[in-house]
């Protein structure tokens, strides 16, 4: 009872430090220690356990048919205590990697969507606002020239702040295929903006909650995730300018309503767009825009993807390589346990030589110990892993980064140390049951 009330406190612990967003990533990272603390406490009092099912009751008739396997998993269980640690180093091995393995795929996967989500402009256009307010003019000049259908889609910039914290105000023109982007299911109002989650969070305003910005009232319409926004975002819709007799300015500043001004830092270029077609802008006109403007940052999406993507698998290949590597190491551990539990085990094998079980005999009930090995080891290791890995999206990355990151079960991130932790403890058996059999 003593040590229920233990785990049971651990346990609670863990998940105040989870839930308690004022612990910051001192807390999601103690949760996380406290939960692989936890599990490890479970290793011995499961194996006597099962142990004690295994010896008398329901466990023995099981496996009284088949000698083999009646001495072998009564004989690695007799020493439990001496066979605790090994699988305890084992199994925080293949928790984390399936932890961490899931977070990467359910990274890559939110990633991807991240992607989809900026790039939804076939170019993207960076630089100065006087040059982009030029670039904009020549590039309308030119379209009407060539009779090519061109719309570009401006994003201004200016600061404020909000309950004594600096955020950054961007205005953008919400027509109908931002607002499909913002998943926004009605037009922006004048008085509604959006919020990345980081922004939300710091101030803990929910959709339809009436804030001020600028010294004005103001509507907070939706939240977005804010992939990678270094800081407190506000998304507000850019008002059209009547004055310029289009659909919104495009000179390198703005007058805001409330005073002040935002000027031009972004231009999304979209192309001709037929009826179910993609974008598309031509490369002749992109060549052109290079050479006239050759200060401004031109990129065009499927360069970007494909380099975000080729970086974004480069930083984490390590990973998979240090998970892998750490469960080599958790497998020497385990051969060396088992080495142990065959001195302790040498009078059973004495007694079955006696009866004369041959080598093949002695093979199989050593490799089936090893198997026996694996599976607790993972039994305990996957729900651990998972749960790590939800940790890890849903407290760490929003804490550490601002927005969560959905879980995505994966099953490389699973199978791919399961298979690892079979293979290795299969081969620390057949090496520590090496001088067993030949003994």
């Amino acid at each position: 009872w003593l040590w229920g009330i233990t785990a049971a406190a651990v346990a609670l612990v863990a998940g105040w430090l989870a839930i308690n967003d004022a612990t910051g990533l001192f807390g999601a990272f103690g949760a996380i220690l406290f939960l692989c603390l936890l599990a490890t406490a479970l290793v011995t009092p499961l194996l006597l356990r099962l142990r004690a099912f295994f010896f008398r009751g329901a466990g023995a008739r099981w496996l009284a048919p088949s000698l083999n396997a009646l001495l072998g998993l009564r004989e690695l269980l007799r020493y439990p205590r001496d066979l605790s640690a090994a699988l305890a180093a084992l199994m925080l091995a293949v928790a984390t990697s399936v932890g961490i393995g899931t977070m990467v795929e359910s990274f890559r996967a939110d990633f991807r969507a991240m992607l989809a989500f900026r790039l939804d402009a076939p170019v993207r256009i960076d630089g100065a606002p006087q040059l982009l307010s030029e670039a904009a003019a020549w590039l309308e000049a030119r379209s009407a020239e060539a009779a090519d259908e061109l719309n570009l889609s401006p994003r201004y910039r200016t600061r404020s702040t909000i309950a004594g914290l600096p955020v950054e105000v961007l205005y953008r023109p919400f027509d109908a295929r931002l607002q499909r982007s913002y998943n926004l299911q009605v037009p922006l109002t004048e008085d509604a903006v959006l919020l990345n989650e980081r922004a939300a969070r710091s101030f803990e305003l929910e959709p339809g909650d009436v804030f001020e910005l600028f010294g004005e009232p103001v509507r907070l319409a939706a939240i977005y995730p804010g992939y990678g926004d270094a800081g407190l975002r506000v998304l507000a819709p850019l008002q059209p300018n009547a004055g310029r007799g289009r659909a919104v300015s495009l000179d390198a500043a703005v007058a805001l309503p409330s005073g002040g001004e935002a000027v031009l830092d972004q231009l999304l270029l979209y192309g001709d767009e037929a009826a179910g077609a993609e974008s598309v802008v031509s490369q002749s006109l992109l060549t052109e825009l290079r050479a006239k403007f050759a200060e401004l940052t031109v990129a065009e999406r499927e360069a970007i993807r494909e380099r975000a993507l080729r970086i974004f698998d480069q930083t984490f290949a390590i990973t998979g390589s240090l998970t892998t590597l750490a469960l080599l190491v958790a497998s020497v551990g385990l051969y060396g346990a088992l080495m142990a539990l065959g001195l302790l085990q040498a009078p059973t094998q004495v007694l079955l030589l006696m009866l004369g079980q041959g080598r093949a005999e002695r093979w199989q009930w050593l490799l089936g110990r090893s198997l026996a090995v694996a599976l607790a080891t993972l039994l305990l290791a996957l729900p651990l892993g998972l749960l790590l890995a939800a940790l890890l999206c849903g407290v760490v990355n929003p804490r550490g980064f601002g927005w969560t990151v959905p879980l995505r079960c994966s099953g490389t991130a699973v199978l791919w140390p399961m298979f690892v932790t079979l293979l290795a403890a299969l081969a620390a058996g057949m090496m520590s049951s090496q001088r067993e059999v030949t003994r």
